[in-house]
């Protein structure tokens, strides 16, 4: 970065995921600037968090084939996250947001928004990319900034 950042009470670091950290079937929170649901297309004016549990990819691959007939691909770099119900998710809009996991007084950022169908439907959870697959590269890109 041209210019190092500044951190207050508005902005703080977040860790990085260990690449052994357990995630299926534990809770984490998705944040964003994103549409509030998809039918108004009203976008929040206040930033919104959901809780949502991560979901194991085969569970995840398996609801989307059932809907889209495998249009949908479920790969090893992508976490899926949401409830079988549906009712809670990120939105468009989101795309690029965290998806947090605290671990004791540790807060990592383990996703970053990436894909879904729609928002909060059943059984079509928001899909993330994988921040650990990439922690290498993210240290390497970022240096001595980390």
């Amino acid at each position: 970065m041209r210019t190092p950042l500044t951190f207050d009470m508005y902005a703080q670091p977040i860790c990085l995921p260990p690449p052994d950290q357990r995630l299926e079937g534990r809770n984490a929170t998705v944040v964003g600037w994103g549409w509030l649901n998809e039918i108004d297309k009203v976008k929040a004016k206040r930033l919104q968090k959901v809780e949502v549990p991560v979901l194991n990819n085969s569970i995840c691959a398996k609801w989307y084939s059932d809907e889209y007939d495998g249009y949908v691909q479920i790969h090893d770099y992508q976490i899926c996250a949401g409830y079988k119900e549906g009712g809670r998710d990120a939105c468009q809009g989101d795309s690029g947001g965290p998806l947090i996991m605290k671990e004791g007084k540790t807060f990592s950022i383990i996703g970053i928004v990436s894909a879904g169908v729609g928002c909060a439907r059943k059984q079509l959870p928001g899909i993330y990319s994988r921040v650990s697959v990439f922690v290498n590269w993210i240290q390497k890109v970022a240096g001595n900034s980390l």
